[in-house]
């Protein structure tokens, strides 16, 4: 996981700095959803604070907040998975976390 993570961080600037982070609404206590944004380079984390426990819930995006339109459809990437699955989300998200997966790392593309 920490290899993952260093060659995220290498290969995506907004994960370079510690600027302009914005952290999103979640409809669960135990999800913690950010963003991270610096020039072309968007990425969404979501978290489990709850790593032992299914966790499910919403993730509503401030995408005004991202500089992106609030109906914009957005493609995202999640960088943790090992065959990178790609989803489409809008403003409010459904994301299922359980121990076996206790956090999404998306790269963001908008459509």
């Amino acid at each position: 996981l920490l290899g993952t993570l260093n060659h995220l961080r290498k290969q995506n600037p907004a994960l370079q700095q510690l600027r302009r982070v914005q952290f999103h609404t979640t409809t669960h206590d135990n999800l913690l959803a950010y963003s991270k944004i610096n020039g072309d380079s968007h990425v969404l984390t979501v978290v489990s604070l709850d790593p032992d426990h299914e966790v499910v819930g919403e993730v509503v995006l401030d995408l005004p907040a991202l500089g992106i339109d609030p109906r914009a459809i957005l493609t995202v990437t999640d960088q943790l998975q090992e065959h990178k699955p790609q989803f489409t989300w809008g403003a409010s998200n459904f994301v299922r976390l359980h121990p076996g997966q206790v956090a999404h790392i998306f790269t963001v593309a908008t459509a």
